[in-house]
């Protein structure tokens, strides 16, 4: 999701509304039922069984505005080597926990890091990566393709997207990114859920909190890039405290 104190706007039909008014019969819906249930992050057995790189994110209290984000690395012996230390990133304008969309609140849980991409040029990243142009966008989660990568140029977009972010939209926020897989189809995710939200990245932070992404500097975002490997299966661990870093509890600094 983009900024939410950079105007953040999604497109519907080639024209921008506000996300917080995007699908409120659909928002409300979906808050009703993330107040009865607690939302899978995804397999997390499975997610945890091959990820050799985890990045922590950790907020004082589930209505802070930041949080600090850590990088861990499996080590020979199973246990995960803290590799980075990133305080004072950035989360969601109404903090973290169960999310939708229209909610600016970042998802808890873990979740598969994928798709790197940004509006500069490849910044050294070994794995997939692609530059957006005006032509990129991030389907959200109110039409038929839910929360994911598609091409189209404006005006053009068909209404199976329903309201979806332009990628080149958000200079500066979104000039280095990767997708977290929150409400996301295989293999990005463990599936997707109409109206539970979309276009959830870490990306780069400015000075205003995010409409539910986590956001670090610039130059943290690079070194991330060029830390991940496909091999090593990244995942992003979300929680308030200590709860962050349930998936590991054999780490050392």
């Amino acid at each position: 999701m983009g900024w939410y104190g950079a105007g953040d706007h999604a497109e519907r039909g080639g024209k921008p509304v506000r996300k917080s008014l995007v699908a409120l019969a659909v928002g409300a819906a979906a808050a009703l039922v993330g107040a009865l249930v607690v939302w899978p992050s995804a397999p997390a057995g499975a997610v945890l069984a091959a990820a050799g790189q985890v990045v922590t994110v950790s907020a004082p209290s589930a209505t802070s505005t930041t949080a600090t984000v850590e990088a861990w690395a499996r080590q020979a012996d199973g246990r995960y080597k803290r590799v980075a230390y990133f305080p004072s990133a950035r989360i969601g304008s109404q903090g973290m926990g169960t999310t939708s969309e229209g909610l600016s609140r970042t998802p808890t849980g873990r979740y598969r890091l994928t798709q790197p991409f940004g509006i500069k040029p490849n910044p050294g990243v070994t794995t997939s990566y692609f530059q957006v142009d005006r032509n990129d966008v991030w389907t959200g989660s109110t039409g038929t393709v839910i929360n994911q990568h598609r091409r189209c140029a404006p005006g053009t977009c068909p209404s199976s997207y329903g309201a979806f972010e332009r990628l080149s939209n958000y200079p500066g926020s979104y000039d280095y990114g990767v997708f977290i897989g929150y409400n996301a189809p295989a293999p990005y995710g463990s599936g997707a859920v109409r109206g539970m939200g979309s276009a959830f990245f870490l990306h780069v932070k400015n000075s205003s909190p995010t409409a539910g992404c986590v956001a670090v500097s610039a130059s943290q975002m690079v070194w991330l890039l060029r830390w991940f490997r496909s091999s090593a299966a990244p995942i992003i661990a979300i929680g308030v405290g200590t709860n962050a870093y349930n998936p590991i509890p054999n780490r050392y600094v």
